[in-house]
């Protein structure tokens, strides 16, 4: 990967899927191999109209949420097309932001910001996040998260809508706040503010998008 801390390709990125037809299922089924964010019916929830998730896919058939556990099953499938076709929305998981240290041989990218002293020797002025996705796990090595600017209680993916019979996409996030109830999603934006977790100037967003790129699978 090339060329990633750049807001022009995080915006080529989110116009590729333009025009383009995604196999939703596909695309589920390979963002569900990551297996570390939790139960597999959560790699892909509902939306209602105001991009909201009130209840989850098993909960829409009748099921309790925790009793689907991993069972994916063809009901699970059928129903996530059914909400489309009904003028929802969905809301799929292909990357998430977490604390971790890299091992040996793994890749690792560092963003400096312009103006910063980087000419330091403590540890602890250095950190280290995973950037989780079903296709890789990457390194942003940083020296202080009070200036990335993004919310670990967030995932990051794709929001898919059937509008006037073509399928529309949104990149963005889903979550937030921590306490934020129901969980909603967000689209990335391109504002030019550096500090927001949704802009697309934000060098998280960036590299998160270009990890989530090849989590796509196209008809």
């Amino acid at each position: 990967m090339e060329n990633l801390f750049t807001k022009e390709n995080a915006l080529r990125i989110i116009n590729s899927v333009n025009g383009k037809k995604i196999n939703i299922r596909k695309t589920i089924e390979k963002s569900q191999r990551a297996s570390d964010f939790g139960l597999m019916h959560l790699y892909c929830v509902p939306l209602d109209a105001m991009d909201l998730t009130k209840r989850t896919f098993p909960e829409l058939m009748g099921m309790e949420f925790t009793d689907y556990e991993d069972n994916v099953d063809e009901a699970y499938y059928k129903r996530v097309m059914d909400h489309l076709e009904e003028g929802n929305g969905i809301y799929i998981t292909l990357a998430y932001v977490c604390d971790g240290e890299p091992s040996q041989g793994d890749e690792v990218f560092e963003y400096r910001m312009e103006g910063y002293n980087y000419d330091v020797e403590e540890d602890d002025h250095i950190e280290h996040f995973i950037i989780k996705s079903a296709k890789d796990d990457v390194f942003l090595r940083h020296h202080s998260i009070d200036e990335l600017g993004f919310d670990m209680t967030c995932n990051y993916g794709i929001n898919i809508r059937k509008v006037d019979g073509e399928y529309v996409y949104r990149w963005g996030i889903h979550g937030g706040a921590g306490c934020h109830t129901p969980p909603s999603f967000d689209e990335f934006t391109d504002m030019g503010d550096f500090d927001d977790f949704l802009d697309l100037n934000n060098p998280v967003n960036q590299l998160v998008l270009s990890v989530m790129e090849n989590c796509i699978v196209f008809e």
